[in-house]
């Protein structure tokens, strides 16, 4: 009985080692054949990363490459939007109010565009136009509102010039390129043949393409002005005094 048992164990044992020794084979028949052995767990996220660049290398499917957060927020600062504020206040003097305004522009770094006053009878009238940088638009509304006794209109419209700004900015590029093949052809005229007619006819075509270069850096400069300085238009006029119900030295029961 003993004998039996011990026949059993033997046999258990024996299997045991069987199985271990064709799976160490298998290895190394995989491992001499140059085929890695079967993973038992799922790639780390590095060596996937690694495993995607290196078939995009070859030639394989590349990864797709999301647009960074930076990237939307620069084409978001790209945008040119030209303000421009129009508010008519009441005030008790327009004098001093008018010398006021001038002193407040210039402490938000702006500066007036157009001053205008006027007199009609015993009322005094005002319109300034001031500019101020745009993101110290608000804080000077605040304040202009601040020292009127009433606003009595105000309106802000916007204009987005940005792609007019980027159209200008490629046109600008190409003029820019024209003009140096043209400078480049003029060189090989002077090199080989030197005709006279050949010299003035690219010398006509730079003289255009100068002049438009010209006028599109003109034209972005105006654009960038507008978009840097808000324009405020300030019409200040005098609190209406309440007109007397008795005229001085007359009776009236009313």
């Amino acid at each position: 009985m003993k004998t039996r048992q011990w026949l059993i164990v033997l046999s258990i044992i024996l299997s045991l080692l069987l199985v271990t020794g064709c799976r160490a084979a298998r290895v190394n028949k995989q491992a001499s054949s140059g085929l890695a052995p079967m993973a038992t767990e799922a790639p780390s996220q590095a060596e996937y990363d690694r495993a995607t660049a290196s078939e995009g290398a070859k030639g394989g499917a590349a990864p797709v490459e999301l647009p960074a957060a930076d990237s939307f927020a620069a084409a978001a600062n790209q945008q040119m939007i030209i303000r421009t504020v129009n508010i008519t206040i009441l005030v008790d003097d327009v004098d001093k109010a008018s010398q006021d305004i001038v002193t407040l522009v210039a402490n938000y770094k702006g500066y007036v565009s157009s001053s205008n006053l006027w007199h009609e009878g015993e009322r005094t009238y005002a319109n300034i136009t001031l500019r101020v940088p745009a993101e110290s638009l608000d804080a000077l509304l605040a304040e202009l509102r601040s020292k009127a006794v009433r606003v009595d209109s105000e309106s802000i419209s916007t204009q987005d010039v940005s792609q007019e700004y980027v159209d200008l900015d490629s046109r600008l590029r190409n003029l820019e390129a024209t003009e140096q093949e043209l400078l480049q052809v003029l060189d090989n005229i002077y090199e080989k043949s030197y005709k006279a007619e050949d010299v003035l006819s690219v010398y006509r075509e730079l003289t255009t393409i100068r002049g438009e270069i010209e006028q599109i850096k003109g034209r972005q400069q105006y654009l960038e002005n507008l978009t840097a300085l808000a324009t405020v238009q300030v019409s200040l006029q005098p609190v209406a005094t309440p007109p007397s119900v008795v005229e001085e030295g007359k009776f009236n029961p009313m």
